[in-house]
């Protein structure tokens, strides 16, 4: 589950939490009632399907990636021999070469290329060392590939249902919430602390945002008065020439033009509006 998913998930269990605390306050049959069955509801839903997500999680990969060792070993077994019959066969090697990067799929169409190509040659392989069953054993390492490719796609599949059925659940949470919140609201009118308790429970926190690397080196460079160095975002230090900062010190001396003493006056009148 994402963050955010967790979130949404954990405020529905306080709203159950809360309908288990005020019980008497909502009837079986009432509108609140309902919603706080819904609310149950949907948490068995989403962690039925957070158990399907974690079991899924990874289910095939391990094969996956033995099965395509296996098979881009066979291959370059075969490439390499081809390669060496080539020395007097020119061209012979052409068919057998193996493109790069060598992704699932280019390791099965290689495998189904390989197998058909070298059968008229089977002999020459299996003259300069490669087993007699070699071709076969490039077509079983193929379909042992072509299984587990297939228990990953079902276990991205299976992944990809429980999200859509996380959402679909926390999609339903909300509206029983919001049904909750006027029902809440109006009946504990008049017990502003209970009303309080409601509305923090009911609260979603964001996800805080953080800063950018950088921003904070920039900013100590800027505030540094002039006088010390520059701080870049890695934190080094850049000392300013010193032609440069006698510059800065003769503005800085220099008196103010009455375009500036203007801004200066509007910068102090904004300033005195905030305050107010």
């Amino acid at each position: 589950m994402k963050k955010s998913q967790i979130a949404r998930k954990n405020m529905l269990v306080r709203i159950r939490e809360f309908g288990e605390v005020h019980q008497a306050a909502f009837a079986a049959d009432s509108i609140g009632g309902r919603a706080l069955v819904t609310v149950a509801e949907v948490l068995g839903e989403i962690d039925a399907h957070s158990g399907t997500q974690r079991g899924a999680r990874g289910e095939g990969q391990p094969a996956r990636k033995s099965a395509r060792q296996v098979l881009a070993s066979r291959l370059d077994a075969v490439t390499r021999t081809a390669r060496a019959i080539g020395q007097t066969t020119p061209g012979f090697d052409q068919p057998f070469r193996l493109s790069r990067p060598a992704t699932d799929h280019v390791l099965l169409t290689s495998a189904t290329v390989f197998a058909v190509d070298a059968e008229p040659a089977k002999a020459q392989f299996v003259a300069r060392g490669l087993p007699a069953t070699f071709i076969d054993g490039i077509r079983t390492a193929a379909d042992e590939l072509r299984q587990a490719i297939a228990v990953c796609n079902a276990s991205l599949r299976q992944r990809t249902a429980a999200r859509i059925g996380i959402d679909e659940a926390l999609a339903r949470g909300d509206v029983a919430v919001r049904e909750l919140d006027a029902v809440v609201t109006n009946q504990f009118a008049g017990d502003p602390a209970t009303v309080g308790v409601w509305q923090s429970l009911r609260r979603v926190p964001r996800p805080r945002r953080t800063a950018r690397s950088g921003q904070g080196g920039q900013g100590q460079g800027q505030g540094s008065g002039g006088q010390g160095g520059a701080v870049t975002p890695t934190g080094k230090e850049v000392t300013p020439h010193p032609l440069a900062a006698m510059e800065a010190e003769e503005q800085t001396a220099a008196p103010a033009t009455s375009d500036q003493s203007s801004s200066d006056s509007h910068s102090d009148d904004a300033q005195s509006e905030d305050a107010a």
